[in-house]
């Protein structure tokens, strides 16, 4: 009689005693229904009946009133649904009695409880964050029955001991153990939708980790009923739709009645597509956090447990799919975080998992930085060159070179943007020089030699790609000229100090063996039609980034050490850059021709120079200039003085010189007769002064300043071996072990890509400066006399803004504007200013030293990737300080014009 009103209200719920023992007990409806509106109306009200309910559990649960257990439950889920508002005021009670419930084990009571958490969590949803930041001890108590839920779905567990409800007639006995695991699964789908990536962790408790590892295993046991893991595709079920819906048309037609279609229920819901399904919501969210984790954990599953790779790939391409299309690169991001393991098995693993999403077709990865990628494959295969000290790791090392080597094959098999594969190819050779050229990167010799060869072999994959797949070779972008430019500034293989970066045997063979390279890669398919003009951008004037003019450079630079094989080797690649660009060569040949003819005849530079004036000659119908060069090399070969690896032929009627030296001005006059050379040798700087005084060309050997290409993503603990011996052992024969990753193509039989040279596709414009200017209107070339200077008058300088305006407007039309803001490392129009070209030893001046390369995508994710913060909540807060930023920026800008 004098129990408070809320006491009373609630007892009322429940049925009398002798039917509430272990029957199935529901509440009073019309009582349940004023309860719900008594405590709605006021918080201090619903706080009083959230601790009676409490109070009553703890009672019925150490007695095993299991029909007042259930009717508590149903007056919890009332509560939920109708007082979403203050589900913070009740949630402590309500975790409260679903502890003391879940210690019965009762498999129906344990069921209902499930569907009050799922509720519950779903109520909770849009304010965890007010209720959980303020209650530590609430979140503890959240976490800890989240995880007995989850804790079902091990083998079955005894019931309490000392508890009343141990009855023969217990339903819990004798349930098989799918129905707990039922349960299980419902409360990862719960962690998986309605939990916060920020509130699963706490104290070594990580219900991410725990849910997906318990969905893995249960994928794992129930695999062979799902079609989806056995490789049958997801439409199956659509088209088995499809035919149930033709045989119910012909059912019709026929007059016959259709058997109806099977219901399959919730219920009935098979344990492997529950699992399955609850893994995918995971991976379906736009959490960064959430994906980063739930990665994590699955490449956790794998690693640990040695699953089949064909199994573990299919489902992370189920995964993957089912990610935010925008998300998706931090899967691959996560994996590559992973491969900081020491173990070389582990790795294997890990690069055919990261294999398998790159190359797969059912996979989109937009936006995926691919340079950023590719970079963190080469520090690992330097990596993995430099751990290089145990011979008993070799075969295991052979199979992660090879591994790394499918990760590049698999990266450029979807064009993501259409200079995709110019950037692969220049990001592998731009890599290779920082490794030349760095004094702190100085390795030994034989390591070197190795990282020489694993760097051919990715140029040749990354030429392999599109060999056969027409839709890569139409989608991507043509090689610009410049694509072996970083390549021609490190092949002399000497630092920045001045020191040699291996020895004369070993710096033949790579150069010989870069150069083969580099012969099969311009005897692919050209736009002969384009390169029979002259290049005015970027071959003709004194661009730092000429292509030409560095080969040559190079050429002159590696020749005095060279072998003979190598020295046949410069002339075979020669002859395919003069095949390529053509009048271009010519051009840009004149221009060394004048110091080359001036050596001692017979040496290799004289006889270079006088074969090449042979091939102009030929190339450019100059009958004089070929016949002139034609008896100087008869008078060399009578002479025994040139070698036989130019392969000189020599015309019947051609005659044999009395000299060997070359006349100059007979020289000079042919050149000016000829209008394809005349037009274009002002650019040359060749003058009756020039022969008398040659000077080299100057010649930029220093790239643009690049950044580091990225941070070691792996732990230097790893050990290098050989493999089987390929055709690359013929040019680098003296390798310490036959190392060779040749696979179906080599650098012997490498069949070049399908190399369409066109006007140079960079991602800035072309600039001209003063100097330029200077030597297109003296009509001398770049590298013309100080003197000249200083007769630039005052109105050349003001009329030069003029002539740059016309020129950048040409050059405009010449620059791909499908270049998607992928700037390439080797950035056009970098000229040297008149004071720089007094030192040949100053570095061209970069348009963009001062900008920093942006560390996006996954080079940030890898840099950045932190499991243990809330990602999204700082993003947003970095976008509202960074908007915040720049309207105080933009304001002062508008004040200061002002």
């Amino acid at each position: 009689m004098f129990k408070p009103k809320h006491q009373k209200l609630i007892l009322q719920c429940y049925p009398p005693k002798k039917l509430s023992v272990n029957g199935e007990s529901k509440p009073n409806k019309s009582k349940l229904s004023y309860l719900v509106y008594y405590a709605s109306t006021r918080r201090t009200k619903l706080e009083k009946v959230g601790s009676f309910l409490t109070k009553k559990t703890r009672s019925d649960a150490s007695r095993g009133r299991i029909g007042n257990l259930k009717v508590t439950l149903y007056i919890l889920l009332e509560l939920v649904d109708k007082c979403t508002d203050d589900l913070g005021i009740l949630a402590p009670s309500i975790l409260d009695i679903l502890r003391m419930i879940l210690t019965v084990r009762d498999l129906s009571t344990c069921q209902l409880a499930s569907d009050l958490f799922i509720n519950f969590c779903r109520g909770l949803q849009p304010i965890e964050r007010q209720v959980f930041s303020s209650n530590y001890n609430l979140l503890k108590q959240f976490l800890k029955v989240t995880c007995t839920f989850l804790e079902f779905g091990r083998e079955p567990k005894p019931r309490a001991v000392g508890s009343r409800s141990q009855s023969t007639n217990s339903v819990s006995t004798t349930l098989s153990h799918d129905d707990w695991l039922r349960i299980a699964l419902h409360t990862t789908s719960c962690v998986a939708e309605y939990i916060g990536p920020n509130f699963s962790v706490l104290e070594g408790i990580d219900l991410i980790d725990i849910s997906i590892q318990l969905l893995l295993e249960t994928i794992n046991k129930h695999s062979a009923e799902l079609d989806i893991m056995r490789g049958i595709p997801e439409e199956s079920a659509a088209a088995t739709a499809a035919t149930a819906a033709t045989a119910a048309t012909d059912s019709a037609a026929s007059g016959t009645a259709a058997a109806p279609p099977e219901i399959v229920s919730d219920a009935e819901e098979t344990i492997g597509d529950l699992a399955l399904n609850s893994l995918k919501e995971f991976f379906n969210t736009g959490s960064k956090r959430r994906v980063d984790s739930s990665t994590k954990a699955l490449i956790k599953y794998a690693l640990s447990n040695r699953v089949d790779i064909n199994w573990i790939n299919r489902l992370v391409t189920i995964c993957a799919k089912k990610t935010h299309i925008e998300l998706r690169y931090r899967i691959v991001a996560t994996m590559m975080v992973e491969l900081n393991s020491n173990d070389t098995e582990l790795k294997i693993f890990l690069c055919d998992m990261i294999s398998n999403v790159l190359s797969s077709e059912d996979v989109n990865l937009v936006g995926l930085p691919v340079k950023d990628v590719l970079s963190s494959i080469l520090v690992n295969e330097k990596n993995l060159v430099r751990s290089y000290n145990d011979k008993s790791s070799h075969p295991l090392s052979k199979q992660l070179s090879d591994s790394y080597l499918d990760i590049i094959s698999s990266l450029g098999k979807h064009i993501y943007y259409n200079t995709q594969i110019n950037d692969m190819v220049t990001e592998i050779l731009a890599f290779y020089y920082q490794l030349t050229i760095s004094p702190a990167e100085k390795m030994p010799e034989d390591q070197f030699v190795l990282v020489s060869k694993l760097m051919i072999c990715n140029i040749e994959e990354v030429c392999r790609i599109y060999q056969d797949d027409s839709y890569l070779k139409y989608k991507r972008a043509h090689y610009p000229l410049n694509v072996f430019n970083y390549l021609f500034y490190s092949l002399a293989l000497t630092r920045d100090d001045g020191s040699a970066v291996v020895d004369v045997d070993a710096r033949n063979r790579i150069q010989q063996a870069w150069l083969h390279v580099v012969e099969n890669f311009l005897h692919s398919d050209l736009d002969k039609e384009y390169l029979t003009t002259p290049n005015v951008d970027l071959c003709i004037t004194s661009n730092p980034e000429n292509p030409i003019c560095l080969y040559l450079d190079l050429v002159s630079r590696i020749s005095d050490a060279a072998s003979e094989d190598l020295l046949s080797q410069i002339w075979q690649t020669t002859l395919a850059v003069i095949e390529g660009f053509q009048i271009n060569f010519v051009i840009n040949f004149l221009k060394f021709s004048t110091v080359w003819l001036n050596e001692t005849p017979g040496s290799f530079r004289s006889n270079f120079a006088l074969m090449l004036l042979s091939k102009t000659g030929s190339l450019l119908k100059a009958s004089d200039l070929e016949e002139y060069a034609d008896s100087k090399l008869n008078a060399l070969r009578k002479a025994n003085l040139l070698p036989d690896y130019f392969n000189y032929q020599g015309s019947s009627t051609s005659t044999v010189s009395e000299s060997l030296v070359v006349d100059k001005g007979a020289l000079l006059k042919m050149y000016q007769s000829h209008e394809a050379i005349s037009q274009w040798l002002s650019y040359t700087n060749i003058s009756p002064v020039s022969f008398e005084e040659p000077e080299v060309p100057l010649v930029a050997r220093a790239p643009p300043t690049k950044l580091a290409l990225g941070k070691a993503l792996t732990s230097a603990s790893l050990r290098f071996a050989s493999g089987a011996t390929g055709s690359m052992s013929s040019l680098l024969s003296a390798l310490p072990l036959p190392l060779s990753r040749s696979r179906a193509t080599s650098v012997g039989d490498i069949s070049a890509a399908n190399l369409s040279f066109q006007r140079s596709i960079t991602s800035t414009r072309t600039r001209t400066n003063v100097r330029d200017l200077l030597s297109i209107a003296s009509g001398m070339g770049p590298s013309a006399n100080n003197s000249l200077l200083n007769d630039f008058t005052e109105d050349s300088i003001m009329s030069a803004p003029l002539i740059l305006d016309d020129l950048s407007e040409n050059i405009d039309e010449q620059v791909d504007g499908n270049v998607n803001g992928h700037v390439n490392g080797n950035v056009n129009g970098n000229l040297l200013s008149p004071e720089e070209a007094v030192s040949p030893l100053s570095p061209p001046r970069h348009l963009h030293d001062n900008i920093p390369r942006k560390k996006s995508g996954l080079a940030f994710c890898i840099t950045n990737l932190d499991l243990e913060s809330d990602d999204d909540t700082a993003d947003n807060f970095t976008l509202d300080k960074t908007k915040a930023a720049l309207k105080k920026t933009e304001s002062t800008e508008f004040e200061g014009e002002l």
